[in-house]
């Protein structure tokens, strides 16, 4: 066998670096000698980054989760003080407080020194909580951003994704069209119901919904004698009706003046938003699991002298012990670009 040129070397390195890179693979790549080169693969570029950014948007989450709850705790607070100065006061006035009366006012300016030491903190907490209401919501776009970037669910056997609130589920209208139609027509017309009643959704001017007295307090349910509604029902049956219904009350509560789907964090083996400290455990299962899958860093010798077939990849656990060793033939796929040059 001649001794290869750098141009053949290249030919051999360019071949492995494309398999890297359809298996979203980030490497760096560099020349020992004319020989031996190494490939270090470093993460996949794609799914790090959107792990960084829910990462960065989870933490403001919690930071802003945590000055709402203190907002919380302060009232808390200062309403358990004036209780116990009016007890005080009222104790006062019926002369069963046997304290001298100096003694009083000091108890009194206590407390009220307190309560105003309190209060102000309050304010400016209450000052904030508008600022801090748009920043959760932008944060947890960002969160959204972020899962959306790893396919809209974490990974590692966890049940949080993506919802998109108020979007139809076509299932439903596939069921009840198998029923009424023939197999030639039965997907297309559920896909046009689909999208009609989709549109439907989209209408300001159509308001199928009514207030009703449930335990006292005044609320906005589906109004079942809705004509399009009652229609709806008859035509496609309850499972459609049911479905349309839903995406109705997620708009009303999302997006009652838009009308246009929200994306939201889920839980979807409770069927409901899914809370902070959910996503949090789900990240840092996903992330393990995605720095096993995804984001391996290792790297490989490549020996163009030497007559290899498979090269051998080490991906590390969260220990930092060597969880498996993948054979990847990288030989096989890059032959034919490369046998030439290399003969």
């Amino acid at each position: 066998m001649e001794r290869k040129n750098a141009e053949d070397v290249m030919k051999l390195a360019s071949g492995v670096m494309k398999l890297a890179e359809e298996h979203k693979v980030f490497y760096i790549f560099s020349f020992i000698n004319l020989d031996l080169f190494r490939i270090e693969f470093i993460c996949s570029y794609y799914f790090y980054v959107s792990f960084l950014q829910m990462e960065a948007a989870l933490a403001k989450i919690l930071q802003l989760e945590k000055q709402i709850d203190q907002k919380q705790h302060l009232e808390l607070e200062i309403e358990q003080l004036k209780g116990k100065l009016r007890a005080i006061k009222h104790l006062v006035e019926e002369d069963d407080l046997d304290l001298p009366e100096r003694g009083v006012e000091a108890l009194n300016r206590e407390y009220e020194d307190e309560i105003e030491c309190l209060e102000n903190l309050y304010g400016a907490l209450v000052s904030k909580e508008r600022e801090s209401y748009f920043e959760l919501k932008a944060a947890r776009k960002e969160l959204i951003k972020g899962l959306q970037g790893v396919g809209g669910f974490l990974s590692g056997g966890t049940k949080i994704g993506i919802k998109r609130m108020g979007e139809l589920d076509i299932k439903p209208f596939q069921v009840a069209c198998n029923k009424r139609y023939s197999a030639d027509e039965a997907d297309t017309k559920a896909a046009e119901f689909c999208l009609a009643w989709q549109e439907e959704l989209k209408q300001p001017s159509w308001h199928p919904y009514k207030i009703v007295d449930i335990d006292g307090v005044e609320r906005e349910v589906i109004d079942e004698d809705d004509v399009k509604l009652r229609n709806l029902r008859i035509e496609l049956g309850d499972d459609v009706y049911n479905a349309v219904t839903n995406a109705l009350m997620e708009i009303k509560e999302y997006n009652p003046s838009g009308r246009f789907v929200v994306p939201e964090l889920w839980n979807f083996k409770y069927g409901r938003k899914a809370a902070m400290t959910e996503i949090a455990a789900a990240i840092l299962v996903s992330s393990e699991v995605t720095l096993l899958i995804f984001i391996p860093i290792c790297s490989i010798l490549v020996d163009t002298e030497a007559n290899v077939d498979t090269f051998e990849f080490n991906f590390p656990s969260s220990s930092g012990r060597s969880k498996d060793v993948i054979l990847v033939n990288f030989q096989s796929d890059i032959e034919k670009e490369s046998s030439n040059s290399l003969q």
